[in-house]
């Protein structure tokens, strides 16, 4: 009796490694299925984050092309008004005024001179 009662113990405990075994097995498959899963995934937020920094950089590059085209219209806005200034100021310098005064009055002298030497000569003729 003490025989079959130890090959009963034994037989429990040999079912009871066999199950053991199964779930050890079934657990291994699980590990084995989440390494790959997170293996996917891992290398899909790997492609996801590349994308990301390609689409950064690209950004970057059109904001410095957007800051270098501000930078350009600011100067040229401080160019216009520069020009602007420099016109109002010629217009309203009273000197640049006077020679323009002087050159039309000169202007108008030189050409009754000329009109001048040549009426002159064509109504002696006609005169005569």
């Amino acid at each position: 009796m003490a025989i079959e009662a130890l090959e009963l113990r034994m037989a429990r405990l040999e079912g009871g490694f066999d199950q053991i075994t199964e779930r050890l097995g079934s657990i291994d498959r699980r590990i084995a299925s989440l390494e790959q899963r997170l293996g996917a995934e891992t290398a899909s937020v790997r492609s996801e984050m590349t994308a990301v920094r390609s689409e950064m950089t690209a950004i970057r590059s059109e904001m410095a092309l957007r800051s270098e085209t501000s930078s350009l219209r600011a100067e040229t806005t401080s160019l216009r008004a520069d020009v602007a200034s420099i016109r109002s100021e010629m217009a309203t310098r009273s000197d640049l005024a006077e020679i323009r005064r002087q050159m039309s009055a000169q202007f108008f002298w030189l050409l009754t001179f000329v009109l001048g030497s040549i009426l002159v000569p064509i109504l002696r003729d006609l005169a005569r």
